[in-house]
């Protein structure tokens, strides 16, 4: 559900760009997300496959959040947001991530915005995994993606993330996911029915636990 704040277009700012990164928000369209609808995974026969998908890297909590979105402080957070990444930075390196929400400033390490934002839990950010998973794509993915759109696809063509499509796809669960992807995570402007290096990699993440 997409509904206005009680603070009537009246926000202030005290930096310029703010204000005009703030002003070329609220001329774009806010839609509501697309989300995993249980009748449709059920009625396809792949929902316990892809809550399965969902668990195996982490992210089953989110296909059950049902919460409403505010049209001005989702246009405040997008407009003030900073992600500052230092050449050499922890998850704990501080003020890598600012930005403004009801007027308030914050500047938060990578994992106090997890936490703030339910990302993880305060049980795993104190664990070596959390701890050992920044970074870009892993090895195995990296030296052998090719490798790994020949082992999910019936795509006979090398893999290309600007033509090679989620059609292709042999598990209707995965087709599924990367349309979930491309919709929510990725936000897409082009076509959601290519699939991207970065959906490829998170279906293999899947795939293997």
């Amino acid at each position: 559900v997409v509904s206005a704040t009680h603070l009537g277009g009246h926000l202030e700012f005290t930096r310029a760009a703010d204000s005009r990164r703030y002003a070329q928000a609220c001329e774009r369209r806010i839609i509501q997300s697309t989300y995993a609808d249980c009748g449709t995974m059920a009625f396809l026969g792949i929902q316990e496959e892809v809550e399965r998908m969902y668990t195996a890297i982490g992210w089953r909590p989110y296909l059950a959040i049902s919460q409403p979105a505010f049209v001005e402080l989702t246009r405040e957070f997008y407009s003030t947001f900073e992600f500052n990444l230092p050449a050499r930075f922890t998850f704990e390196t501080p003020n890598v991530i600012h930005f403004r929400l009801m007027g308030h400033e914050f500047d938060f390490s990578i994992t106090q915005f997890n936490l703030a934002f339910g990302f993880i839990t305060r049980e795993y950010s104190e664990t070596r995994e959390y701890a050992e998973s920044a970074g870009d794509y892993v090895e195995p993915f990296l030296s052998a993606y090719h490798a790994v759109w020949e082992d999910m696809s019936a795509d006979k063509k090398r893999y290309d993330p600007s033509r090679s499509r989620s059609s292709y796809l042999e598990d209707p669960s995965a087709r599924y996911v990367q349309r979930l992807l491309a919709y929510s995570y990725s936000g897409r402007k082009d076509s959601s029915g290519i699939i991207s290096r970065p959906e490829l990699f998170f279906l293999w993440c899947m795939k293997n636990g």
